[in-house]
């Protein structure tokens, strides 16, 4: 912070909510950012999956958090030996030593990916997404483009191997994980029953059942999915969700809309890291309905009103958030709640309020 000459802070309240605006100017001593100037270009977010309620994007050397390669090497090394050295430790736990085949072929596969990741792009650029399907299903999906081909295939795929070869080595025959043509796929229900049998339960054949529903109707499936796709020229892809799920195409990309109507600071002035919150709309549209299922029984049904009762969320709700990292060495930070999402807050505390005293009155 010594190195800048000035920063300075707001708050304020506008048409288009609260905004944060956070901004430093550099002095004659900054070491700028290898990836100062870097904008985003225009229809990152399109391609992402419609009305997703969180999104990111952001240039790769931020995603990165590293100013130069060496550095880069130093922290993909220490990140290796941390996990080499863990797995040593764990093992040095007479009740761990059983695990040794899963813990020693994850670490076998683990340290040399590690080591072996690309310096992140100055010029690329990645853009991730948590949505849900119909059945409110989650995935996340992530795109991304780089100046020239980054990843390795071939070594993306050998690692997914490594680790359903360490898991099938540990639990034979049991088909936890499974790995083929850069897909890794998990088996939830199989986790739950070798978790159940590692710690000794028994007589719970209803419960694991129940266990198992569940899980698959939160997820959409008892199989889970990471697909890392292959890349197709300098744009690579990643999908994490249920197996079998098919990504849909946006038929009418909503992404940079949100933006414009959120941050409009970001339509003529391109930032280098962008996201979007729903919060309300991730809240209480798809975590809270999943979550009724857990509560105690006596909390379920006044719960379940409650959240059959809350709207739905304001057209334009968000939290968003934009960062510049200036040629000049400069930098700014802005972050809005607009109107929309405080309206959302609003209409849940009177919904909450109302739900309470029916319930006091039928207490009575």
């Amino acid at each position: 912070m010594r190195a800048y000459a000035r920063a300075c802070m707001s708050f304020d309240i506008d048409a288009h909510g609260l905004v944060l605006d956070f901004a430093m100017e550099p002095g004659p001593d900054v070491k700028r950012f290898p990836a100062a100037g870097f904008r985003l270009p225009d229809g990152v977010l399109d391609g992402l999956p419609d009305n997703a309620p969180l999104v990111l994007a952001m240039n790769d050397m931020l995603f990165g958090m590293c100013q130069d390669e060496k550095t880069w090497r130093t922290s993909c090394e220490c990140s290796a030996r941390f996990w080499e050295g863990l797995v040593r430790h764990v093992l040095k736990n007479p009740a761990a030593r059983k695990y040794a085949p899963v813990l020693e072929g994850m670490s076998a596969a683990m340290a040399p990916a590690l080591r072996g990741m690309p310096f992140p792009d100055p010029a690329g650029w990645t853009a991730l997404a948590l949505a849900f399907g119909p059945r409110r299903e989650p995935y996340i999906v992530e795109d991304g483009v780089s100046s020239a081909a980054r990843r390795d295939d071939a070594a993306d795929a050998r690692l997914l191997d490594a680790i359903a070869a360490a898991v099938e080595k540990q639990w034979p025959g049991r088909g936890l994980a499974r790995a083929y043509a850069g897909r890794l796929t998990v088996d939830y229900a199989a986790v739950l029953d070798v978790a159940a049998a590692e710690a000794g339960v028994k007589g719970a054949d209803r419960e694991l059942a129940k266990a198992k529903q569940r899980l698959g109707a939160i997820l959409g499936s008892t199989t889970g999915e990471l697909a890392v796709l292959p890349q197709v020229g300098t744009a690579h892809s990643l999908f994490l969700g249920p197996a079998g799920f098919h990504r849909p195409v946006p038929q009418k990309p909503t992404g940079e809309a949100r933006l414009a109507a959120a941050l409009p600071e970001t339509v003529s002035d391109r930032p280098s890291c962008l996201f979007l919150l729903s919060f309300y709309a991730l809240a209480c549209e798809y975590v809270l309905p999943a979550a009724v299922d857990f509560l105690p029984k006596g909390d379920q049904d006044l719960c379940r009103t409650i959240v059959q009762s809350l709207p739905k969320a304001e057209l334009g709700s968000s939290i968003a958030g934009a960062y510049w990292a200036r040629a000049d060495g400069s930098h700014r930070f802005l972050l809005r709640v607009t109107a929309e999402e405080l309206k959302n807050y609003g209409a849940v505390y009177n919904v909450i309020s109302a739900a309470l005293l029916a319930n006091r009155k039928d207490d009575d």
